[in-house]
């Protein structure tokens, strides 16, 4: 017994003024105030019995469902199977084995040491249920497969990490995001409360592979880049909410839509050879502007785009809108430059001019038309409007 005792005497040298970091209550010692803490004897796999101790006592038992997990500097615990805990200290090392494994943390997950998500590229999952979370970024691995989970009905802050993947559930909260964070793989957000969105706020870079999100996004004063391809699918109306933003497309061929009325408030910038908007059968609200950044970035429109920006979309580089099923909505309401070119279908709306920076055609042999809905007018300001 007395080796046990100088275990947990070291373990609660270890872990005083680190568990501080939770909100739980604890006991004088610097332990939660609940017992059911667990930690480790010697290191090893969790399914293993004999490394565990609870209490200050060898468990020979394995930490049941939502227990509180301690791990000391200098011990390593191999998850080899789903687990579910309640709180998770950690200064040692975590780390999955190699088959994909779920790790599920109802309440705080603090990790000072290693955790190492990365073995045999599985498909591992890191669900954080809690609020109050910290990961030491340098010591975080996710190798090529792992996903982040955070579930909230509060709002809650994204650790600043380099993620793989990473999913954001919430019914209510919002989830804000901060500097030094990236996503190499698929940002998903699944929002089923009206208000629930991803706020970005005060971010210069944000590096993202890909994004998909049934509600919306608040971005203010950041610069999103995005790679391999964008996928925003606005459901229940969702808008992407802008201010002093923008969203640069880093990669050719990418693809970006908005479902069930969903709109982009943004400025996408076309920063590669070739952005496709994917033809999904539902009109695409843009209130904010398209631009390249050289005469080699094309905007290939594959559906309905309603343009409501002051500004004609693509001022450098080609707006290309003579593809079946294209139609090119002008609709703002009030003024708005045209982007001369071949169009299969547009159309004038909402109010004020909508004036020509030069030549139009439209293919009607293709099944194109023109008109002019609303109170809106046509300046030609010098130019044409022709049909093929």
């Amino acid at each position: 017994m007395f080796g046990f005792a100088q275990n947990l005497q070291g373990l609660n040298k270890d872990f005083e003024g680190f568990v501080n970091e939770s909100q739980m209550q604890r006991n004088p010692n610097g332990f939660p105030r609940n017992n059911n803490y667990w930690s480790l004897i010697s290191d090893g796999n969790w399914n293993d019995s004999n490394i565990w101790m609870n209490g200050g006592l060898k468990a020979n038992a394995i930490p049941p469902l939502n227990a509180n997990i301690l791990i000391p500097r200098g011990r390593i615990i191999t998850v080899n199977q789903n687990i579910t805990v309640l709180n998770f200290f950690n200064k040692g090392t975590l780390i999955t084995d190699g088959t994909g494994r779920t790790i599920t943390v109802n309440g705080d997950f603090i990790s000072t040491g290693a955790t190492n998500l990365s073995t045999s590229n599985a498909f591992h999952n890191l669900v954080l249920n809690g609020v109050n979370n910290f990961i030491q970024s340098s010591l975080f691995a996710t190798g090529t497969n792992s996903t982040v989970v955070y579930n909230a009905n509060t709002t809650k802050n994204i650790l600043p990490l380099s993620y793989r993947n990473l999913t954001l559930n919430s019914f209510i909260g919002n989830y804000i995001f901060n500097n030094g964070m990236s996503v190499s793989g698929l940002l998903q957000g699944n929002f089923n409360g009206s208000n629930a969105k991803v706020v970005i706020e005060n971010i210069s870079t944000l590096n993202i592979n890909n994004i998909t999100t049934s509600n919306g996004y608040i971005i203010n004063n950041s610069n999103i880049y995005v790679s391999n391809g964008l996928d925003l699918e606005f459901g229940n109306a969702g808008t992407m909410s802008y201010t002093n933003s923008n969203i640069y497309l880093i990669t050719n061929n990418q693809n970006f839509r908005a479902r069930n009325g969903g709109a982009l408030g943004a400025n996408i910038i076309i920063d590669s050879i070739t952005a496709t908007r994917i033809n999904d059968g539902n009109d695409s609200n843009h209130s904010g502007f398209f631009d390249g950044v050289s005469a080699s970035s094309i905007l290939d429109n594959r559906g309905i785009i309603n343009y409501q920006n002051a500004t004609a979309p693509m001022g450098t580089g080609d707006l290309q809108t003579n593809n079946a099923a294209n139609t090119f909505r002008y609709n703002r309401a009030g003024a708005q430059d045209v982007k001369a070119g071949t169009y299969r279908t547009i159309e004038f709306g909402g109010s004020g001019a909508k004036r020509l920076l030069g030549n139009v055609v439209i293919n009607v042999t293709a099944g194109g038309s023109q008109s002019t809905t609303g109170s809106a007018t046509v300046d030609l300001n010098g130019f044409t409007i022709t049909t093929i």
